[in-house]
């Protein structure tokens, strides 16, 4: 019944006060209670009244309060939190929660206020549509802590796409590629971590360092930091090192236990990897899990399985801080190489390394042959910082004027002709003597400002601490290999432009000049083997696909064909 109302029912005050319920067990009626209580008083009771507590629930009560943490945006602070605060003060003494995760605005690009009238709004949905939902989610997370106000660009939810994202999918791809050829099955092809090469219990301990940061990171609800520490880990760790360095170990034919310990140790990887992304990536993690770890139709979800923990017995400090030195050495290397515009193909002779410690030396020993590969150098030697840089004298033109009057372009140019141990002496703040039109003058350190440059023949790299040279100079048996390794490179390419799948045997022809010939018949074997070639021969055939090619200054027409 409705006291009071006539025509059409309106549920709004007053009207609702004339609402009248009659009680079907008893004789009473119901009616709406007069006093009205804030809406905010009943989000701040929420602790309370979602367990019915005092009056019943005590235990489930005690269990879950106070909770753990409360999320909202900064504009909760007078509202939600605040009730929180003060009904749980009021009835318990203290807080309802322990910590307060509080994210702030989302301003455009130029940190002006998102306004529809404006036109600065992003369209999340159409973002999540065209880039993905992983992807919004990972840029908001990595880009900056949530509790200060965040620029929103576009741009950046599209790198994180192309970076993380799209190179865990790429990472995953690539194993699934080979796993499928080889039959890799992770239990029946399993090799104990103590077996497997360095590179693989490198990489497992720097999953387990990973693991362990991350976590500790999210205790402390730092989510930006968990998610730049598995952002450098995926990019830098797995990809751009660990899955290139093993390649040649996916590619060969022989499942011995090398490649089986590449695979298992990628296998583990991508799936701890997985799981400790699904928080930031949810939906790929999930896709990668499922396939990673389903068993005759059935898999785990991602979502149902505990947050990774590290495993101490797998962390190895020392191998770590080996491997970081080894990177060092391989930067600083590839700096050298192109700063002496030299391709990573041409083989070179020597790698000197100065301003690295016996401990930093003897752990990098270990991995002499993957700095040797990285670089494709034939040797390491240590060396001192000194005898990889050549010192120079330039006049200081202010400070020789006054003393040498007409004569100081002579004195300059005598100065330009200091050798390195003058010039080292001048650096040192000693005096040298030199002569000039017959006569012997003192050159002070102040006349001079000293320049470093790379000794002759050598290309020279430094950073804080570290010195590396590589040796420039090139014999035929250097160049022979540049050609072949070269060529195999042209003929890689032209497989994958073919459309020849990754297990495909090939035939290769190619026309080109005597220099190249000789260097291709010396390394014939090499080149069949790693490009998969039946026959390798010289030949006018076009094959399926031919090209012209510009071989380290050399012309060669190359034709390739698949054996069918």
């Amino acid at each position: 019944a409705v006291e009071g109302m006539t025509g059409e029912l309106d549920l709004h005050k007053p009207f609702v006060d004339g609402v009248v319920l009659s009680c079907s067990e008893c004789d009473g009626v119901m009616r709406r209670t007069p006093e009205v209580i804030d809406c905010w008083f009943d989000t701040g009771s929420m602790p309370y009244a979602q367990w019915h507590y005092p009056f019943e629930n005590e235990d489930l009560f005690d269990a879950h309060f106070p909770a753990d943490f409360i999320a909202e945006g900064v504009d909760q602070t007078r509202g939600w939190f605040y009730s929180l605060l003060a009904i749980s003060t009021m009835i318990s003494g203290t807080s309802s929660f322990k910590r307060c995760v509080v994210n702030d605005m989302v301003l455009d690009a130029e940190g002006k206020k998102m306004s529809k009238s404006v036109g600065n709004v992003a369209d999340s949905f159409e973002i999540m549509a065209t880039v993905g939902a992983d992807a919004l989610r990972w840029y908001m997370m990595s880009s900056s802590p949530p509790w200060l106000p965040k620029k929103f660009d576009e741009a950046g939810v599209r790198e994180a796409a192309s970076k993380v994202i799209d190179t865990l999918r790429n990472t995953y791809g690539f194993f699934a590629l080979y796993a499928n050829i080889d039959g890799f099955e992770p239990e029946a092809h399993a090799v104990e971590r103590a077996e497997r090469p360095l590179v693989d219990r490198w990489m497992i301990s720097r999953l387990n360092s990973t693991v362990e940061a991350t976590a500790r990171a999210m205790e402390s609800y730092d989510l930006t930091k968990a998610a730049r520490t598995l952002q450098t880990f995926i990019l830098e760790d797995v990809s751009n090192w660990y899955v290139r360095l093993s390649r040649p170990r996916f590619w060969k034919g022989e499942m011995d236990v090398e490649k089986r310990s590449a695979f298992s140790t990628l296998f583990e990887v991508l799936v701890t990897a997985s799981q400790a992304m699904a928080p930031f990536a949810p939906f790929l993690s999930e896709a990668v899990h499922t396939r990673l770890t389903e068993t005759d139709g059935d898999a785990t979800s991602v979502h149902l399985v505990s947050y990774p923990q590290a495993d101490e017995a797998a962390a190895d400090r020392e191998l770590e801080s080996a491997m970081e030195t080894a990177r060092r050495i391989v930067a600083l290397g590839r700096a050298a190489r192109n700063s002496a515009s030299i391709k990573v193909r041409q083989p070179l002779s020597r790698l000197l390394v100065a301003g690295v410690s016996e401990k930093q030396r003897a752990g990098v020993a270990q991995l002499e042959q993957l700095v040797l590969s990285e670089l494709n150098v034939k040797s390491l030697e240590w060396s001192e910082a000194e005898d990889l840089s050549s010192l120079s004298a330039a006049p200081v033109f202010p400070a020789l004027g006054p003393k040498h009057g007409k004569s100081v372009n002579a004195v300059a140019e005598a100065i330009r002709g200091l050798g390195s141990e003058s010039a080292g002496k001048l650096a040192a703040g000693e005096s040298v003597e030199t002569q000039v039109d017959g006569s012997a003058i003192v050159v002070e350190p102040s006349d001079v400002t000293i320049e470093t440059g790379a000794r002759p023949g050598l290309a020279v790299e430094t950073d804080q601490t570290m010195t590396v040279a590589l040796d420039t100079e090139m014999t035929e048996e250097l160049r022979d290999e540049g050609f072949a390794r070269e060529f195999i490179n042209k003929v890689q390419f032209m497989r994958k432009d073919a459309g020849f799948e990754v297990v495909d045997h090939i035939r290769v022809w190619y026309e080109t000049s005597p220099r190249l010939t000789s260097a291709l018949e010396k390394h014939a074997e090499r080149i069949s083997r790693e490009t998969l070639a039946d026959a390798f021969e010289e030949g006018k055939e076009t094959g399926e696909l031919e090209r012209e090619w510009d071989v380290n200054g050399e012309k060669a027409r190359i034709a390739v064909a698949r054996v069918k």
